[in-house]
């Protein structure tokens, strides 16, 4: 015991203290980040003061403390969590004296440890902790004031000082649990109890949206079975004096509300609740079991009919009964049991897909589910397989890496876009490992001609043509090397969202990969002047830049590309040099293509003519010079 409590503070020190330092680097960058930094390093200063306290006990006084077993293997699963982040933060592409040198990718939030979702994260993280700290420490005070320890007393009443310094610094969603709890005024008895706290928070929310009882709000919050309704009339109370006093709220605010309701009930009836995209919300609503089970709220006691307070079902009424209980993403293996059963009676397809769509956090209980017969070959109404459904949302890795595994896996038209959204979110080996693999099962089921990757109503002419990926939305150098590489020799890209890095790309591989729309003739070195001059603005200098450009090229220019060329109007157009090589504009009217500008824009010119001269010379383009344009 004395081992693990030690372990636990002084892994608590470390992680928080590397984070502080980390995001301290940053903090002149966003709100939120600086937010983060000064709670890491409060937190920290929290954890620098347990540890000093801690060292002065012997292992049999802090063997005593019996009642800090189950908070600090809670405390230590949410340091590791911590911990992910800072590995994350500490590779290095993400170190500081890297990112320094690429501001922009800071202010855009486009790398990990800045992005909106990463922030949001780490605060989540930080919330649990703070909770499962205060609780450590209103429990030692407890012990060491029917025992033995008066310092202790006294280091444990700084602790707590120190944690409402951090408290002062919470994440707005917490700000807003706090606020709403202070303004339950006669109910401040039950905000005494560590238990009763977090039930007394949640009970206020849900009075945001009426009581529990008679709520018909289904697809917008809590759908409940009025026959198990008994809501107690002190917990009514509760939510219609929270309901009073609940004004406004930002947008993460009624999030969290919304994702308190989804999870939680404060007796042992059902809850039903229907949503519309559970496969987002999954990895939210697990967190925050995890939460309430570590502050020791019952969630697991089953009714009669042996559901928990935390099922949750895609509900259609009429249609399905519920079938989908939460408890499968917290491994239970009862109610994974039970639903093998159930599903053995029904066989229902769209049933079978819901069900390992929520075992997709839990690697072993979707290894059964497959184990036991249910195929991961069908789609959901939309159209979408399990597979795709995984890539796209929360699902551990392992889920991923076994159904790309398996013989049977089914690729859909969503496939290959799904997973370049996954690699650009993780951006590891594995999401590399994931591309090149789905790749190569693409090629295989072009070869086989098990599925059309075209678009068949729209272009039916091309319906057939399985050697072509029509209209990819995501693509990456990555992705279009994995497509190479498993002989894809033409992919229809939308051409605006062409960067740098795939331009240089398709130019070194001297075009033998196309990029167009369907039916059209137009090349890639077409496509990239496009982009160029679409770009250009108003510099004279810069449209001869381009006609040099197309030198390099050697474009063969057709018709379709001089409509397109000529209806960029507002953009003004070098005709002698367009002339020069072989261009011929369509004419709007002499007051529709606007004169170049004076005087030329110098800093763009010379843009210009360093991102062209690397593109030409095969050399890599200035991060910086990235941004101007893309």
């Amino acid at each position: 015991m004395a081992d693990g409590i030690v372990g636990a503070i002084s892994l608590g020190f470390q992680v928080t203290r590397e984070l502080a330092v980390y995001y301290s680097a940053f903090k002149s960058y966003h709100s939120d980040v600086e937010a983060v930094a000064t709670r890491v390093e409060l937190i920290s200063n929290v954890f620098e003061r347990m540890q000093a306290t801690i060292q002065t006990l012997s292992p049999a006084q802090i063997d005593s403390l019996k009642e800090l077993d189950r908070l600090v293997i809670a405390c230590v699963d949410s340091l590791h969590e911590l911990e992910r982040y800072q590995e994350k933060c500490a590779k290095t592409k993400h170190a500081p004296d890297h990112l320094k040198g690429h501001m922009e990718s800071i202010t855009k939030r486009l790398v990990y440890p800045f992005r909106k979702s990463t922030l949001e994260g780490l605060q989540r993280t930080l919330d649990n902790l703070i909770g499962i700290v205060q609780l450590m420490t209103q429990i030692s005070h407890i012990d060491a004031g029917k025992s033995w320890n008066n310092k202790m007393l006294l280091s444990n009443d700084q602790i707590q000082r120190d944690l409402q310094t951090v408290l002062a610094q919470q994440s707005t969603h917490m700000l807003n649990l706090n606020s709403i709890s202070n303004q339950l005024g006669s109910s401040t008895d039950l905000l005494l109890s560590s238990h009763s706290l977090i039930l007394a928070q949640l009970g206020a929310l849900e009075s945001r949206f009426g009581t529990l009882a008679d709520t018909s709000q289904s697809k917008d919050v809590v759908l409940r079975f009025p026959a198990r309704s008994e809501v107690s009339t002190q917990r009514i109370a509760i939510f219609q004096q929270g309901r009073a006093n609940i004004l406004d709220l930002n947008e993460m605010g009624q999030n969290m509300i919304h994702a308190f309701l989804e999870v939680f009930t404060f007796t042992s009836d059902v809850i039903t609740v229907d949503i519309d995209d559970t496969q987002d919300e999954l990895q939210t609503i697990n967190s925050f079991i995890q939460f309430f089970t570590n502050m020791g709220a019952e969630t697991n006691i089953r009714d009669h009919g042996g559901l928990t307070p935390l099922t949750h079902c895609m509900y259609i009424p009429g249609i399905s009964d519920p079938p989908i209980v939460m408890s499968l993403l917290r491994e239970s293996h009862d109610d994974l049991q039970k639903h093998l059963v159930k599903r053995s009676r029904s066989g229902n397809q769209l049933e079978d897909i819901e069900l390992l769509t929520s075992a997709v956090l839990w690697p072993n209980g979707f290894r059964q589910l497959i184990a036991h017969g249910i195929t991961s070959n069908d789609v959901n109404q939309a159209g979408y397989s399990i597979l795709d459904m995984a890539l796209s949302g929360p699902a551990a890795l392992g889920v991923i890496q076994y159904l790309l595994g398996l013989s049977m896996s089914f690729i859909t038209p969503h496939t290959w876009e799904s997973a370049n959204r996954f690699h650009e979110e993780k951006f590891d080996t594995e999401s590399i490992e994931i591309l090149q693999c789905i790749a190569a099962q693409l090629a295989e089921c072009r070869q086989n001609c098990r599925l059309v990757l075209t678009n068949e109503s729209t272009f039916p002419a091309i319906g057939t043509m399985y050697h072509t990926l029509y209209h990819v939305d995501n693509l990456s150098v990555v992705g279009a090397q994995a497509l190479y590489d498993n002989g894809f020799t033409q992919i229809d890209y939308n051409e605006e969202k062409l960067n740098l890095d795939l331009i240089q790309w398709f130019y070194n591989k001297t075009r033998s990969l196309n990029i167009s729309y369907p039916g059209s003739n137009i090349n890639a070195s077409q496509v990239m002047v496009g982009v160029f001059i679409q770009q250009s603005l108003s510099s004279k200098t810069m449209i001869k830049t381009i006609g040099t450009f197309l030198e390099f090229l050697d474009s063969n220019w057709e018709p379709h590309m001089e409509s397109v060329l000529a209806e960029r109007r507002a953009i003004p157009i070098d005709r002698e040099v367009l002339d020069d090589h072989g261009i011929k504009l369509v004419e709007y009217g002499p007051e529709e293509i606007p004169e170049p500008q004076s005087p030329d824009d110098k800093y763009e010119i010379t843009w210009f003519q360093r991102v062209a001269e690397a593109i030409v010379d095969g050399r890599e383009i200035n991060k910086e010079d990235q941004w101007l344009m893309f």
